[in-house]
């Protein structure tokens, strides 16, 4: 429930808006988007209300940003890293996170818009967030998006796809493409890292439930990706156990699999007795 500020009211101009209805400010400056619980958010550009469903339990709708690619990329860099750093790093996200936006251009998602906002894709907070006590959080980095505006990263022609993280463990992992081979990298280490030392408990019962299986007895790793320690990822292996008619089951799985079953960010991993 939104609250007008005291002496002001709340005017509704037009309602039955149809369908991908678009809302913009004449004067160039950002929209202003109420979410939930109060709070709101800034954009740049233009805001489009696109209906999910016409009717029925699937009805509602999603915002759609329409955005220029250095504010896009603006409202990227301090999501994705601290914008403190040395303006060289900063400067270099940013020409990650717009070739990473081109890309989605060149290769969008669906017909009604290019890319996500969340880790998904990559996180873009817009040009502000504002919580539901008033208090603004500036969610854009002008700097660096207008230092390296309209700079790309390519590859015979065409703009790569320019995945980054922030942990790569040590290793970078093969992408399938000439650009993303996988390689070392001496500067991720522990002492920067605290990914790289992480470890977490899992209860068999767990494992078991995310392969429909009532007990495991067993999980075998069978392939590798042969980067770095333990000899790098998991690719492949098995789960071993037993269903609920009593039958014993090897289930192939995969290193993703396992991520899931496990909830954890990665694939480079080792399993140790409890």
């Amino acid at each position: 429930q939104l609250k007008a500020a005291p002496g002001s009211t709340w005017t509704t101009y037009r309602t039955g808006l149809a369908n991908r209805t678009s809302f913009r400010r004449a004067d160039g400056r950002s929209v202003r988007l109420f979410a939930g619980g109060g709070a709101s958010y800034r954009y740049f550009g233009t805001l489009r209300a696109v209906r999910v469903a016409a009717t029925g339990s699937a009805g509602g709708v999603y915002t759609v940003n329409r955005v220029s690619i250095d504010h896009y990329t603006a409202g990227v860099v301090p999501r994705e890293i601290p914008t403190s750093w040395p303006a060289a790093a900063v400067n270099a996200q940013a020409v990650a996170a717009r070739s990473y936006g081109r890309y989605a251009i060149e290769h969008p998602l669906s017909s009604e818009y290019d890319i996500c906002d969340t880790t998904q894709c990559q996180v873009y907070g817009g040009r502000a967030y504002v919580d539901a006590a008033g208090v603004w959080q500036m969610e854009d980095y002008g700097p660096a998006a207008a230092y390296t505006s309209n700079q790309v990263l390519t590859y015979r022609g065409p703009t790569i796809f320019a995945q980054f993280s922030a942990s790569n463990g040590g290793w970078t992992v093969d992408g399938g493409q000439p650009y993303l081979t996988a390689q070392a990298d001496p500067y991720d280490t522990a002492a920067i890292d605290p990914y790289i030392t992480y470890t977490k408990a899992m209860k068999a019962a767990v494992v078991a439930q995310y392969y429909h299986l009532a007990t495991v007895t067993k999980i075998e790793i069978t392939q590798r990706d042969g980067n770095g320690a333990w000899r790098g990822r998991v690719l492949a292996g098995y789960v071993d156990g037993v269903d609920g008619n009593h039958k014993a089951q090897r289930i192939p799985t995969t290193g993703f699999e396992l991520q899931a079953a496990f909830g954890i960010g990665t694939t480079w991993l080792r399993l140790l007795p409890g």
